[in-house]
């Protein structure tokens, strides 16, 4: 089985003259059997409208999606979910609510997905953003975090995107992995963690591996790894990363 995991950044492209369709092009080049995606956009005006996670669907030839959002958006506004709304758009309950979150796409058949919603960052924090060949500082306040389970045949995999922000990211790191454990113990399958950790040593933290030690972060000058796949056993897997223009994280891909 190959995985894939990719902070698409929403699809904003970093180079000019680079087209939309780059993004479909970057998922159909991963070649994965299973594909999670963080900072993704569903229907949000700042993305054309689209559906990225059906997008991204239909250049791996799947209608197994499921789009987890961290929060909605109207008007200009991010508006919050309700306490007992898991914000979860599929295939087969679709949406109309512009949206930003996460995404698991699978080719291989999900017969259960889950959501965890993991507690928010405080405060927020003062960050660079690349514009070109300038760097912008700004103070960013942090936004609802979730976690996303597929329950494949035989194996769970969880998707997530932690806060920028230490410790709130450790400690919604804890949060997954005893979700994690619990997932296990429940549904007696393996369970596998990827995403967007924001965490530049995870695996130091915890007694999941990381299957790929690989740069993934900045694309520009790749000097750390903040994107996993982390299993609860020490497993020896090929895999390798792809630098697209579409992101500012290149994707990192495992065969296990």
């Amino acid at each position: 089985m190959r995985l894939a995991t990719w902070n698409i950044l929403h699809g904003k492209i970093l180079e000019p003259n680079v087209g939309p369709e780059a993004f479909k092009a970057a998922i159909a080049t991963l070649n994965s059997d299973l594909v999670g995606l963080q900072e993704v956009d569903h229907l949000h005006p700042r993305s054309d409208f689209q559906n990225q996670a059906a997008i991204a669907a239909s250049a791996m030839s799947t209608s197994n999606w499921a789009f987890a959002s961290a929060f909605y958006f109207e008007d200009g506004v991010e508006i919050a979910l309700h306490v007992d709304d898991l914000g979860l758009i599929t295939s087969e309950s679709p949406s109309d609510k512009a949206a930003y979150g996460i995404a698991i796409i699978s080719r291989i058949p999900v017969l259960e997905w889950k959501v965890k919603k993991l507690r928010r960052a405080k405060w927020g924090k003062m960050m660079n953003i690349s514009e070109g060949a300038k760097s912008r500082r700004f103070y960013a306040t942090d936004h609802n975090r979730i976690a996303l389970a597929a329950v494949l045949p035989g194996q769970i995999v969880i998707n997530t995107h932690l806060s920028f922000v230490w410790p709130f990211n450790f400690f919604q790191f804890q949060e997954v992995k005893k979700w994690a454990n619990e997932l296990a113990s429940d549904c007696g399958q393996p369970v596998l963690i990827m995403g967007d950790f924001n965490l530049p040593h995870a695996p130091r933290f915890s007694r999941w591996h990381s299957l790929l030690a690989a740069k993934t972060f900045p694309i520009w000058n790749p000097d750390r790894q903040i994107d996993y796949v982390l299993s609860s056993s020490n497993k020896k897997v090929t895999g390798r990363t792809h630098q697209f223009s579409v992101s500012d994280h290149l994707a990192l891909v495992v065969d296990v």
